[in-house]
């Protein structure tokens, strides 16, 4: 799945600047696959993150195809007192930019923290709905329909608890969010690259 992901995004606007061949330390895109499989391995320690795998049986073995990374809603109380427990964080790589992902973390802030975001999700909180976080096909499977099924495995879950669902999308997976009933309420960039924050609402009465 690391690979997949790497594959997938390594000539974005945003793994362009935060991998800088500068700070390489391992040929080609070993370090970006280093660290997403490290990051994927510390989600996996987290009830809320699912992972949804698409394998294609091959003759020669299962072959991953591709994946969604889905968030479900937060549950644990807050405990009073600032007793929360504090996450540990990975400790970034070197051949990670350091600041340029502060600053694309920035941008994304300024996004959601913006007027029509607000309107958006007013009355709402963002941690008890349901969020795509990473979503990734292999090269060779693609325009098989299986970002659709990804994703609507997210969009079931969601229907089935009677939740809602938003997530932020880049202009080549916009499309295929709107195909599916998504709704865009904001837009910003992050390095450039148009970034569009999409809901999936209940309707009222339901």
């Amino acid at each position: 799945m690391a690979a997949i992901k790497t594959a997938a995004f390594q000539d974005s606007p945003m793994d362009t600047a935060l991998w800088p061949p500068h700070l390489r330390q391992k040929p080609g895109l070993e370090d970006r696959v280093d660290w997403g499989l490290a990051c994927m391995r510390e989600a996996l320690s987290k009830p809320m993150v699912h992972f949804v795998v698409a394998v294609d049986a091959t003759p020669a073995g299962d072959v991953v195809a591709g994946y969604a990374e889905w968030i479900s809603p937060k549950t644990e109380p807050k405990k009073q007192g600032g007793q929360e427990r504090k996450q540990q964080r990975l400790p970034l790589p070197i051949s990670l930019d350091e600041d340029a992902m502060k600053k694309g973390n920035e941008e994304i802030r300024t996004l959601l923290g913006a007027e029509e975001c607000k309107e958006a999700f007013r009355g709402r909180e963002l941690e008890k709905m349901w969020t795509l976080n990473s979503i990734a096909v292999d090269s060779g499977y693609r325009g098989r329909g299986l970002g659709k099924m990804l994703t609507m495995w997210g969009m079931d879950e969601a229907d089935q608890a009677c939740d809602e669902i938003w997530l932020i999308a880049s202009p080549s997976g916009r499309g295929m969010y709107e195909s599916l009933g998504f709704k865009q309420v904001a837009a910003g960039e992050r390095f450039g690259e148009g970034q569009f924050v999409m809901t999936k609402f209940k309707k009222m009465g339901q």
